[in-house]
């Protein structure tokens, strides 16, 4: 048998050897714990505290802005349109936007659940908005999106808790819509959430690290492709919509998805319906991610809509 070189039995490599596992284990130990509390900080049973910040009269709804109060001392800003003739209790849809947008966006989709009964609530996320963190850090933008990520789960709980005092609204009838980031969301916030009857994902996807790794969007970052992606698909593993999606049954979901999306290839989204449970149904539109154009938009939420005023 040969023997094995020299330095590899020494005391020095074997003591720096050993330094080294110690530390890979300590690091993998911290960040265990560290995952295990990404979805710690709900507390149920807090007063409910929503303040009215503006009411008015659209052409084709009634548009309020409230806050509510998430944790203690956090308030959180929402954007709501109502029905101009419905009455109450009336259906409810809370909808999770996409990275890059605000709760203003409420405003371009409005009708297309107004028409037909439901109301529209965007609260608006942490980092976005009336929420934006000036002066933050690289490092900090991506610890940020993790923590957005976690918060767009505690605070869709916390809104309901202060939806169900809220006179205009069934309670029993609060569905979740995730459009893209706020997609990859979605799972683990309906598995937390059990009022929630029923979800739509608009392009949305799962198996993170590939989608990272394969989107176009992440093109510009050259030889940081990889070694982002990895980093960033580890931040958000407690939320991986696949380890998720299987447990929304049996309450239904529908996948809406763009044969032409350049940010979430299509892999990526069919691992999402895949490793989803029935019931569910997936439909694919010839757009791109941003849905190419109003027209297209609105038909894809219309279409969403409809499916949720079968299951309301």
């Amino acid at each position: 048998m040969r023997r094995l070189p020299r330095f590899l039995t020494s005391k020095w490599f074997l003591s720096t050897a050993c330094v080294v596992l110690v530390v890979l284990a300590g690091m993998w130990a911290g960040k265990a714990c560290w995952d295990s509390r990404f979805f710690e900080g709900y507390v149920p049973g807090l007063p409910a505290k929503l303040v009215l910040r503006e009411s008015e009269i659209r052409d084709d709804y009634r548009r309020e802005a409230f806050t509510f109060e998430a944790q203690p001392g956090e308030r959180v800003p929402v954007l709501a349109a109502y029905p101009l003739e419905a009455k109450g209790p009336l259906p409810c849809v809370i909808m999770l936007y996409g990275i890059g947008q605000k709760k203003e966006f409420l405003d371009e989709i409005a009708p297309a659940f107004t028409e037909s009964g439901f109301v529209l609530m965007m609260p608006e996320q942490y980092t976005r908005g009336e929420r934006k963190v000036e002066g933050m850090s690289v490092p900090g933008e991506y610890l940020s999106l993790r923590r957005r990520a976690a918060l767009n789960v505690l605070e869709t709980r916390r809104l309901i808790d202060t939806l169900e005092t809220h006179e205009p609204i069934d309670a029993k009838r609060i569905y979740l819509w995730g459009l893209s980031f706020g997609a990859i969301c979605t799972p683990a916030t309906m598995v937390h959430e059990p009022r929630l009857r029923a979800a739509v994902f608009t392009v949305g996807g799962g198996d993170l690290k590939r989608l990272l790794r394969e989107s176009k969007g992440m093109e510009d970052l050259g030889l940081m492709r990889r070694p982002l992606a990895a980093l960033l698909s580890s931040l958000l593993k407690p939320i991986e919509p696949v380890r998720h999606v299987g447990r929304i049954s049996p309450r239904p979901v529908l996948m809406q998805n763009a044969l032409r999306d350049e940010v979430i290839p299509r892999a990526c989204a069919e691992a999402l319906h895949h490793a989803a449970n029935d019931p569910k149904e997936i439909v694919w539109y010839d757009v791109a991610h941003e849905g190419s154009g109003r027209a297209n938009v609105m038909k894809i939420m219309r279409d969403g809509v409809k499916w949720l005023a079968k299951r309301r």
